[in-house]
C-alpha cells in the first residue's frame, strides 16, 4: 500500500508566491499545473522525508546535490524542510540557475547554493543526491556515484516504470556498487495522480 504524504505546506507558502511569480516568465513548470503547484511539486520534493526517516538518517551537518535541479525542485523545498543541510542545486542551464539564484536571495536561505555546470565536472562529493524527472536510472546512476561519498545515498524520485528502470540499470548499479536499499510508494492528493517511487541507493 502506498504511503500518504502529509506534510503542512504552510511554511513554504511565502517559497509558492515566489516560485509562481518567477514562473509567469520562465516556464519553470507547466502554466497548466500552477493551481496544483504546492502538492504536485513541493509536496512531491519532500518525499525525500520517508526516506531519511526510514533510514534514520542524520542530516546535522551533512551535504546533498540536486542533480539537473531545473527550477530548485526538490532542492528549495528541501532546504526549507531541513535547515541543518547543505544543499548545492546544480544545473547546466544558466536562466534556471539565475531563477534559483533569485529565489534563494529573495527567501534568505544561508543553506543552498544554485551552481551551473554539468555533474561530470564537479569535483566535490556529497552525503546525499536527489534527482527528480531529470533522466533514466542507467543515465543518473554513474553520475551520482561519482559524486557520491562512499557509504553516500543517492535518492531517485520515479514513477510507476521504476522497475522497469532498475531492470535495464541492474548491470550499471552492480558496477558503480550502488546498492538498492529502499524502495518507497506513495500518492499525492490530487486526482488521478500515479503511485510514485523514492528510490534509494547506497554507494558500498
Amino acid at each position: 500500500m502506498p504511503n500518504s504524504l502529509n506534510i503542512d505546506l504552510a511554511p513554504f507558502s511565502q517559497f509558492i508566491g515566489v516560485f509562481l511569480a518567477k514562473n509567469q516568465h520562465l516556464n519553470l513548470v507547466s502554466h497548466a499545473q500552477e493551481a496544483a503547484f504546492g502538492v504536485r511539486h513541493v509536496l512531491d520534493s519532500l518525499a525525500l522525508t520517508m526516506l531519511v526517516d526510514q533510514l534514520k538518517l542524520n542530516l546535522n551537518g551533512a551535504s546533498l546535490l540536486d542533480l539537473g535541479s531545473g527550477g530548485g525542485l526538490p532542492a528549495l523545498p528541501l532546504a526549507i524542510y531541513y535547515p541543518q543541510l547543505s544543499v548545492t542545486a546544480l544545473d547546466s542551464i544558466h536562466k534556471k540557475v539565475a531563477a534559483i539564484q533569485e529565489m534563494i536571495t529573495a527567501l534568505k536561505l544561508a543553506n543552498i547554493t544554485a551552481v551551473c555546470a554539468r555533474a561530470e565536472t564537479l569535483q566535490q562529493t556529497f552525503n546525499i543526491v536527489t534527482a527528480r524527472a531529470v533522466a533514466p536510472l542507467s543515465r543518473l546512476a554513474p553520475l551520482a556515484s561519482r559524486l557520491l561519498v562512499k557509504g553516500g545515498i543517492f535518492a531517485a524520485y520515479k514513477g510507476p516504470k521504476l522497475e522497469e528502470e532498475l531492470e535495464v540499470a541492474r548491470g550499471t548499479l552492480e558496477k558503480l556498487n550502488l546498492q538498492l536499499i529502499t524502495k518507497i510508494s506513495y500518492t499525492l492528493p490530487v486526482p488521478e495522480h500515479p503511485v510514485r517511487y523514492i528510490a534509494g541507493f547506497r554507494k558500498v
